[in-house]
């Protein structure tokens, strides 16, 4: 097999790994489609437990890879619209 072919091929990997994971390369920058538990609870500012009560109670959208949990940016931004306009 040619080193060319290889290459591709380990490219193609990586990028399907990329979007398995979280990360769109659209405009060749990596963007964010999915967060990990940490990093929901980091940016929104919920506990881990809480999130998991959140995932239960199906107000946030969790997709499971393996022993990992991602919640989808599209979920949490569209739980933060719902907040903050009870808020008002």
């Amino acid at each position: 097999m040619s080193q060319k072919k290889v290459d591709a091929d380990a490219l193609s990997m990586a990028r399907s790994d990329c979007a398995a994971i979280g990360l769109l390369a659209s405009t060749g920058a990596a963007e964010k489609v999915n967060l990990t538990i940490p990093e929901y609870t980091q940016r929104y500012g919920p506990k881990r437990t809480r999130v998991f009560e959140l995932i239960r109670a199906k107000e946030l959208e969790a997709i499971k890879d393996g022993r990992r949990t991602y919640i989808t940016v599209e979920s949490a931004e569209r739980r933060q619209a719902r907040l903050k306009n009870r808020a008002e």
